[in-house]
């Protein structure tokens, strides 16, 4: 997740004045106006400048490379180890409906880009994207956590149930799905994480942001998700959820989960980021 709070702050306010509201919980909305706003004031660059800059098309200079690769860091579209999070940075931009090709061009641009520092690459990115993908979207998007977020959220869910480590050390081996604690843990942690929606039930582009797994989103899954609602639409929420983990999630993202609980009961000093997904 990146450093913008004031989404959240809106999210909030929002819900004062409607009868009912998602909370906000620990997730972020933003989009790419907003992230390049919050980097041009790290690097005190005036609003007259970036209004310039975007509507020049973002030139080529030192100053505007180092605020994409910034704004882009700060959406969870980039990371300086991994490169390039696909399953986020889609989300900023929005194709032409009538476009059949963008992922096309897009990805042609990718496999030309050549080599240097991060500051040229994500530029270099973020140009593909902006040129060949679609038009920077309004629309604020979920803004993916951080392992140490991850952790965070591990944390508090432990906090709240006042369960000890050892409790919670059976979740990192094979043999927990039907232990009665993980269906609270998993319900409190997906709702604080926010693939989980009270009112709307699983998130599926959101937990496609947070994991990078396409199968999430594949209509198998979407049908799995919609049928196990269905038949467990008069149970309590806890439940309704952990079936439709179990029975169609549960595939994909069950061993990350375990993974997690084994990092956050052994950390690292960092804990060296998420595990390779792809």
């Amino acid at each position: 997740m990146g450093l913008t709070s004031a989404s959240t702050v809106v999210v909030i306010l929002s819900c004062l004045s409607v009868a009912r509201c998602d909370l906000p919980h620990y997730t972020l909305y933003s989009n790419m106006f907003n992230y390049l706003q919050e980097c041009a004031l790290y690097f005190e660059i005036p609003k007259v400048t970036l209004d310039r800059y975007i509507q020049d098309c973002f030139p080529d200079t030192p100053e505007t490379r180092r605020l994409v690769h910034c704004a882009l860091v700060d959406s969870g579209a980039w990371d300086d180890r991994d490169g390039l999070g696909k399953s986020v940075i889609q989300f900023l931009f929005k194709p032409n409906k009538t476009d059949t090709v963008y992922e096309e061009r897009t990805q042609s641009c990718l496999d030309r880009i050549g080599t240097g520092d991060q500051n040229y690459l994500a530029y270099e990115t973020f140009l593909c994207y902006y040129r060949y993908y679609g038009q920077m979207t309004n629309e604020e998007v979920y803004n993916p956590m951080e392992p140490l977020e991850i952790n965070q959220i591990l944390l508090f869910v432990q906090r709240v149930l006042n369960v000890s480590s050892e409790q919670l050390s059976r979740f990192g081996q094979s043999d927990h799905m039907e232990d009665p604690l993980f269906k609270q843990v998993i319900f409190i942690g997906s709702l604080r994480m926010g693939i989980y929606s009270w009112d709307k039930g699983f998130l599926s582009d959101v937990a496609y942001e947070q994991f990078n797994i396409p199968e999430l989103r594949s209509p198998s899954t979407e049908a799995c998700v919609a049928r196990v609602s269905s038949k467990y639409r008069y149970w309590d929420k806890q439940q309704q959820w952990f079936e439709v983990y179990k029975q169609c999630l549960a595939t994909y993202l069950d061993s990350l989960m375990m993974n997690f609980f084994q990092k956050f009961l052994n950390p690292t000093v960092c804990s060296q980021g998420l595990p390779n997904l792809v």
